[in-house]
């Protein structure tokens, strides 16, 4: 479908406004519809790692999950996209970078009810002996390991090989053919972050554009002033601008 007034925007996205859907805006397809970890040579498992170890400290970690959604929040590349239970925050981030110019701005509507997409499973997974061996778990490694282990001072080493453990785990549990959908809790959500009303989906292959059949296109063809006209709609009549986003600036 194709918008070219601020007017046609809010009317349509009114109606789509509900519990059920998911947004997302964009302007690259290739680019702003898959994650962060398929827009580059990332390898996943030590950005997890390095994050892990660096915060284990002063975060509880009970799942893997839990891993991969506070690295996604504070800007480490994952395979989740985020989108938004709000279409006024989607339609905020699609035209706020290009208000001043002509270009095409679209915007993405998932409903998690489709078969698609499911809920993350609540993943058997704990994190709490990732630095502790027990002796019948030693018995696996040879005596150049242990020895390994004893020079270079086992906690990193050992906790590298159990966590290798858990992520290969939870990458193989998730399913080939559906997209995850799970929310931010307020616990592990920051205040920007909760600002935004924001989810996300997890991704098999975070190479992969997002299947164009999962989700609604809407194009907005909006001249410039049609879109500062609907940022000052959005800001006016639902509260959605960038100092309520956490941005600081409107």
């Amino acid at each position: 479908m194709f918008l070219k007034t601020a007017e046609d925007v809010v009317q349509v996205f009114e109606k789509l406004n509900n519990e059920s859907n998911f947004f997302r805006g964009y302007k690259d397809y290739d680019y702003h519809m898959k994650p962060s970890l398929g827009r580059g040579d990332y390898i996943e498992f030590e950005i997890l790692h390095s994050y892990y170890n660096s915060n284990k400290q002063k975060i509880e970690f009970n799942t893997f999950v839990d891993v991969i959604e506070h690295a996604q929040h504070y800007g480490e590349k994952t395979r989740l996209l985020d989108w938004t239970s709000s279409p006024w925050v989607a339609l905020y981030f699609a035209n706020f970078n290009c208000r001043n110019n002509e270009e095409l701005t679209y915007l993405a509507v998932l409903n998690s009810e489709i078969p698609s997409y499911v809920e993350v499973p609540d993943l058997p997974i704990t994190l709490s002996l990732i630095d502790e061996f027990t002796l019948g778990e030693l018995d696996q490694f040879t005596l150049d390991e242990l020895d390994k282990f004893m020079i270079e001072g086992n906690t990193k080493y050992l906790s590298n090989i159990k966590f290798k453990a858990l992520y290969d785990n939870f990458i193989e549990s998730l399913p080939k053919d559906k997209y995850l959908v799970n929310r931010y809790s307020d616990e592990q959500s920051n205040s920007r972050k909760k600002s935004q009303k924001g989810l996300f989906t997890f991704h098999k292959d975070p190479k992969a554009p997002m299947g164009k059949k999962d989700f609604d296109l809407y194009t907005l063809e909006l001249p410039k002033e049609e879109k500062v006209k609907l940022l000052d709609i959005i800001s006016e009549k639902y509260g959605v601008n960038g100092i309520t986003l956490g941005f600081g600036v409107n």
